[in-house]
């Protein structure tokens, strides 16, 4: 894991400088090479991946980008890529959302008035997107000097890069279709 500062004239342009341009690991190789320092993390597919999602290469390989506030092997990167997440990691439902068709995702069925703001995969399409996600995904990461700094220089980051799939910042498309897989996660089987 390349942990380098590069010679750059601020914090923000240091992270997005390596963020956007160290090689990235696949999730079992980051988990256990990450130390457990504060920084940044990014989510970043390759071209093939890029194609799958629908995503158009001007987009960049960055999809998204987390705050590890404690540890890069933070608690939202770990939810992302494990299966049986999806209703509590909105990257997930993302990903979930684009790859349906092409994976033959199923949503779970639950109640209107089910708590939660997501939805959930059926534990077979939970394991076929987890299973594509660690195929297809890397994680590249930035080890913050000044933790203190690290929500602001986050959000500079995401401004720079613009994520895709950026949490709380989808694109028109995406959140259309992430909607519609948690609407119908609502229709509920009983009367």
């Amino acid at each position: 894991m390349t942990i380098t500062a590069v010679d750059t004239p601020s914090l923000t342009a240091e992270a997005a400088a390596v963020l956007a341009a160290t090689p990235g690991m696949r999730y079992a190789e980051f988990l256990t090479a990450a130390p457990a320092v504060p920084g940044i993390v990014a989510v970043v597919a390759e071209e093939s991946a890029r194609a799958a999602l629908g995503l158009t290469p001007a987009a960049g390989d960055v999809l998204a980008v987390d705050v590890a506030d404690e540890s890069l092997q933070c608690r939202e990167v770990r939810a992302a890529f494990q299966s049986g997440r999806t209703g509590v990691s909105p990257l997930r439902q993302a990903f979930a959302a684009l790859l349906a068709g092409e994976l033959g995702l199923d949503v779970e069925r639950t109640s209107p008035g089910a708590a939660g703001a997501g939805f959930a995969l059926t534990p077979e399409s939970e394991e076929t997107l987890t299973a594509w996600m660690r195929e297809h995904l890397t994680l590249r990461a930035w080890v913050a000097q000044d933790a203190s700094a690290l929500e602001g220089v986050a959000r500079e980051v995401v401004a720079d890069l613009a994520p895709a799939l950026q949490p709380g910042a989808l694109e028109a498309p995406v959140a259309q279709r992430v909607a519609a897989m948690r609407a119908s996660a609502r229709r509920s089987a009983t009367l």
